[in-house]
């Protein structure tokens, strides 16, 4: 049986220490979806009060260790079963906090305005660019060119875009003076 998303239900205002804890010492993945409903806290609340997912297969873990856990007040059931969350609501969750940070969440990857992305198709394959923002059309988004040293906004598709781990740098082009227009002269090496 593959892992899945399940709920946890904690003890009020220990959402981000249940989360800590089963992240660090249980070593599960969580899921704790924070917003900002004013859009002026750094941190954020949780989306969902008392609740957070964790994604683990019921086989291989024991569910014991979950219960037992410092906050945690139970496992939501229903006919005295554990109900999965679809990966789907889970996906969801995360665009649509995503859209109301100013982000983009796709195919797993998380967009914010400044990424470094890279184009893996089209005409545009190839090329390195900054993430901007997401347009009108669900799929659509701008980036940043550079080209000619501008940064020129484009729209491309959103499954166009790969997000980068490392930054591209541009290739800077040796010296020719040694300023008030004296020239460096270029040594041959024999």
């Amino acid at each position: 049986m593959p892992a899945q998303w399940y709920l946890v239900y904690t003890k009020p205002h220990w959402e981000q220490k249940v989360a800590f804890f089963i992240e660090a010492i249980l070593e599960q993945e969580v899921y704790l979806p924070l917003w900002s409903p004013d859009g002026q806290e750094k941190e954020g609340v949780p989306f969902f009060p008392h609740y957070l997912f964790v994604h683990l297969n019921l086989e291989e873990f024991p569910i014991y260790a979950l219960r037992q856990t410092p906050g945690v007040r139970s496992l939501p059931k229903f006919d005295n079963q554990l109900l999965p969350v679809p990966d789907e609501v889970i996906e969801s969750v995360r665009a649509y906090i995503a859209q109301t940070r100013g982000e983009v969440y796709a195919r797993g990857q998380l967009f914010r305005k400044g990424d470094h992305v890279a184009i893996t198709k089209g005409v545009l394959k190839g090329k390195y660019a900054l993430f901007d923002r997401q347009l009108s059309g669900p799929e659509r988004v701008r980036v940043l060119l550079t080209i000619m040293g501008q940064l020129v906004p484009t729209e491309v598709s959103l499954n166009m875009l790969e997000k980068l781990t490392f930054v591209v740098q541009p290739a800077k082009r040796p010296r020719r003076t040694r300023g008030r227009g004296r020239r460096i002269k270029q040594r041959t090496r024999l």
